[in-house]
């Protein structure tokens, strides 16, 4: 990352500006390495020198912030993001939405999922599959079966691994007879088990 701030500041040097492009790839990867010193600094510098923070600013903060554990920092990301007149994607909702599944905030996490369709961006297969984790984990696989069909009716192609988690999570809570049904239907669907 040293030499990737050290090539920054010699573009900048010999008067090669940054753009939000430059700025987006810098963050993202000084973020994934935790040094947010350097990611505080460059976005003032963003904002000073006017080139504006995008979706992809904050998705990349919001993704490094959840996968270190500092949900509410990315909380207060995204709801500075929306403040900023920036619409959330798919990349920002399945960030956020796994951050409150993992921190067993499931209804909060239905709310997202919900307001994301409602504002026009539909889950795909991961992001149903995350939902489904996370009701799964929980111990509420009524809920995981509920979207597991949602899926279907929505056309989406169930995969090896939306069949896995509800596997587990009907072994987990000692339904084997459901967690059987679905193991015989992913083979014969064709899927192999993920475990």
């Amino acid at each position: 990352m040293d030499d990737a701030l050290n090539l920054f500041r010699k573009m900048d040097n010999v008067g090669i500006t940054p753009n939000v492009v430059t700025y987006n790839t810098l963050i993202n990867g000084l973020s994934r390495f935790g040094r947010w010193d350097d990611v505080d600094r460059l976005l003032n510098e963003m904002v000073k020198r006017k080139v504006n923070p995008n979706v992809t600013t904050f998705n990349g903060l919001i993704d490094a912030l959840v996968d270190k554990g500092k949900f509410l920092v990315a909380e207060k990301l995204y709801e500075e993001m929306i403040q900023r007149g920036l619409a959330p994607d798919m990349i920002t909702y399945t960030s956020l939405i796994n951050a409150f599944c993992r921190q067993n905030r499931l209804d909060e996490a239905e709310q997202m999922f919900n307001s994301m369709i409602t504002k026009g961006c539909f889950p795909d297969v991961v992001m149903f599959n995350s939902m489904i984790n996370g009701y799964c984990k929980a111990n509420r696989v009524d809920k995981g079966m509920k979207l597991f069909y949602e899926m279907s009716r929505r056309g989406l192609v169930v995969d090896s691994i939306t069949y896995t988690i509800l596997i587990q999570g009907f072994y987990q809570v000692g339904n084997l007879d459901v967690a059987q049904k679905l193991l015989r239907e992913m083979q014969y669907k064709g899927h192999h088990s993920v475990l």
